[in-house]
């Protein structure tokens, strides 16, 4: 267990610093996510999982400042707050990826095949129309409206995808990589 301190510490420190935990909150939270983790999976595969916990807990500490500041987490983001304090890091940061990215017209899993995207027309869209697309989790990107071999469907316009915290994730992970 020793081996993964390090990161849980990092993770911890940046709920603290960011969202304005007291450390007795911050140390409370990630005990629940190790206990959580370490019910789930044993100690053996602990590592790997929890450093994806402990990058998600840094995503939505780092979050924070796009979001207005640490009252956002205990006003409009009560929810995810509470999920932030049960350890859930990675139930919390998707709530607050989606609070940040805002509105979007049709919902849409950025997984699908591109034959089950083009079926997701909302009723009165026109070809030539644009529309955002969201996943509920953070995900947009822009789609329009084409005409293909008869029917009405949508395409997702080439270099539209992106989520709100995408430069942040990137540095995090770089980060994270010292304690593997």
């Amino acid at each position: 267990m020793s081996d993964v301190a390090p990161i849980v510490a990092w993770a911890r420190d940046e709920l603290v610093e960011y969202v304005k935990l007291t450390p007795a909150e911050a140390d409370e939270a990630m005990r629940l996510c190790v206990d959580r983790l370490v019910e789930r999976v044993g100690d053996r595969e602990l590592a790997p999982l929890l450093q994806g916990m402990c990058l998600d807990a840094v995503m939505a500490a780092r979050s924070t400042p796009l979001g207005g500041g640490p009252e956002w987490w205990r006003t409009t983001g009560l929810r995810a707050y509470r999920l932030l304090l049960d350890g859930q890091f990675n139930e919390a940061q998707p709530i607050q990826a989606e609070a940040l990215a805002g509105h979007f017209d049709v919902d849409v899993d950025p997984n699908w095949p591109d034959y089950k995207m083009f079926k997701n027309v909302p009723p009165g869209a026109a070809v030539g129309d644009v529309l955002r697309l969201g996943n509920g989790e953070g995900w947009r990107a822009d789609a329009v409206v084409v005409e293909r071999d008869g029917a009405i469907g949508i395409e997702i316009i080439e270099g539209t995808q992106w989520e709100p915290w995408w430069d942040l994730w990137d540095e995090a992970w770089n980060e994270a990589e010292r304690f593997s």
